[in-house]
Formats: C-alpha cells, structure tokens, sequence
C-alpha cells in the first residue's frame, strides 16, 4: 500500500489520500472523519488485516459529500482487497459503480476483467481487457491477463501471442515468460518452453513458479534429476504453495523409472501439499503415495475421496475422472500405480 499527495489507483495497488482531497462540501467532522477512515484503511492494510481495510474503505464511501475522485478511490481499493480475499463477486460490484463514473478507467476495468476470470467468466473478462487495449494499446497487464484467459480456455496458441505481444512491451518481464512457457508446454514445445522458463528465471532468480513450471517440462523429457531439483526450489522459494510439493510427491510415487521411485519421500511431500490445500489433485497424489509403501486399502480410501472432490469441481474433464477410477481399482486389488 501507497502513500500518495494525491488519490492513486494502479493495478493491485492500494492508495491511501492525505487530508482534505476526498470530500467536497461537507462539515469538518465529515472532512475529518473520512480522512481518518482512509488513514485506518492504510493501517489495517500494512498490518494485512484486509477485513478491517474493507470496513474503513466502507465507512469512507458513508461520507455526505464525497467527492467523484473520493468515491472512486475507496471503490477500486475495496474491490483490491475483496479480490485479494477471494470475494471476486463484491470486487465486481464496485468496479461497475466506478466504472459507471469512469467508463474509460482502464485500470477499473482490466481489475474487473481479473475478478470475472477469477469467476469463471472468461467471456466477459475478455471484453473487458479488449476494452482496455482498445483505449489503451500498450497495456501491458491487460495483455498478460488476456493470455492467462486464453491459457485457462485451452487456448494456448493465442496465450503465445498474448505473451509475446507483452513481451514486446516489456522485455523484463518475468511472468509473461513463465506463463508462456506454461502454454508452449501445452503445446508440446518443451523446449521452447524451458528456454522462456530459463529466461524467466534470469529475471528472477526467486520465481517459485518458474521453477515448477521447468521442472514439470524436465519431468516429461524424463530429466528427473532437473525436475527433482526444480520442485525443491520451487518449495524453498514458496514453501506455502501446495503445487511443487504435489508435483514432487506424484514423481516419486509414480515415476516410470523405479529409480526415483521412493515411498517414504512421495508420502512425505504428499502430506505437505495435502496440509496447505486438501483438493481433488493433492488427495489422488496421497493416494499414490501410500500405494506406493503398500497401503494399498489407505490408498483406495484416499482415491474414493479424491474422486468425491473431483465431482464437486466445476467442468470436471472425463478423461481424469476416468483415470481416477482407474486408479481406485488399483488399489482396490492391492497395486500400487505407475505413470
């Protein structure tokens, strides 16, 4: 959060204003009263108490008097912490009150085009980014997030694009090369794909993400050393993230190569993953895992309930639900499963 002389807003961003720029015409107290609000809103935002944040950005919009430039401001810093804290449907909400002050405000609008992909609305988050590009062609987080759209729609070859178009814009940057290389994998451009990892990586020696991206591509050209090794930097740099934990556990469980195959380490990282996000992927992984030591009838609880999870997910693909059931009779008849 950023402490301006005047009202900012910019992606993800959240500003708060000094005294006497938000309200119009009211009395002192009203004028002291919202400053005081932004202020607190600050506050709980460095101190991450988002709800609080929320609550002193909604008392600020209860001012008699606000001005436009006042009530847009606490408008979009609300929708940054509703989105933050996953409440995507009431980060909607006040972009379109912004936005219906503001039509042509490209960040309230590449903002909410985030929010409805968070939501599954792909269509109209892609509206909204071609709005922003339309009036603004060089934005660069609009064509970033057109590409993740693209990507999560099975569109790789126009998340390239998107990618590269913002690559053209912003050479440094790390994410468009990560992501990119996520949709060229998907394309069976391996290689192209760990290049850009590789270069991501350059940026940003850090990037959690790119190193579990590369080790993916290195796990299937069979480089399970270099994949081994990416999952466990992808951890050290974000030990939180359930991801790297998973994809490292399911290599040691199911790796074709009994060489790497090491029950005790897959059932260990299968724990962590399984601790910070217990969903349908990270169970089928436990799974796996435990057939591995030969738990076989823990694993076919496992399964049974990683098939649960899977059901209760929005589009689920049938070609995975199969290979879940596969998996379950497996361990139903006492195997352990092998990619």
């Amino acid at each position: 959060m950023e402490r301006k002389q005047h009202a900012t807003r910019r992606n993800g961003i959240v500003a708060a204003l000094l005294a006497g720029l938000v309200v119009l015409w009211a009395p002192a107290q009203a004028r002291a009263n919202a400053d005081q609000n932004f202020d607190q809103a600050y506050a709980a935002y460095e101190s991450k108490d988002a709800a609080a944040a929320i609550e002193h950005l909604s008392a600020v919009l209860q001012t008699p008097g606000l001005s436009q430039k006042g009530q847009a401001a606490a408008l979009f810093n609300r929708s940054v912490l509703y989105s933050q804290t996953g409440q995507n449907e009431q980060a909607v909400q006040d972009l379109n009150a912004l936005l219906e002050m503001q039509p042509q405000d490209v960040a309230a609008l590449n903002s909410r085009g985030a929010a409805k992909m968070a939501l599954g609305q792909y269509d109209q988050a892609q509206a909204d980014f071609d709005t922003v590009l339309r009036l603004r062609p060089d934005y660069v987080k609009a064509l970033y997030n057109k590409g993740i759209a693209h990507f999560r729609t099975g569109a790789y070859e126009a998340a390239v694009k998107d990618y590269s178009d913002a690559l053209a814009l912003k050479s440094d940057y790390a994410w468009a090369y990560a992501n990119r290389g996520a949709a060229l994998h998907a394309l069976g451009r391996v290689d192209e794909a760990i290049n850009d990892f590789n270069q991501a990586l350059k940026l940003n020696q850090n990037y959690a993400l790119a190193y579990y991206c590369r080790g993916k591509a290195n796990e299937s050209k069979d480089m399970y050393e270099q994949a081994i090794s990416d999952f466990q930097n992808a951890i050290r740099n974000d030990p939180q993230s359930p991801y790297a934990y998973n994809r490292l556990g399911w290599l040691y469980a199911t790796c074709h190569a009994s060489k790497y195959q090491d029950g005790k380490k897959a059932l260990e990282q299968a724990e962590k993953a399984v601790q910070l996000s217990r969903v349908a992927i990270t169970l089928d992984t436990l799974a796996a895992a435990q057939a591995r030591i030969g738990q076989t009838k823990e694993a076919a609880a496992t399964q049974k309930e990683a098939l649960g999870e899977l059901k209760n997910t929005p589009a689920v693909q049938p070609l995975l639900e199969r290979q879940y059931k596969d998996r379950l009779a497996l361990y139903e008849s006492g195997r352990a499963y092998a990619d």
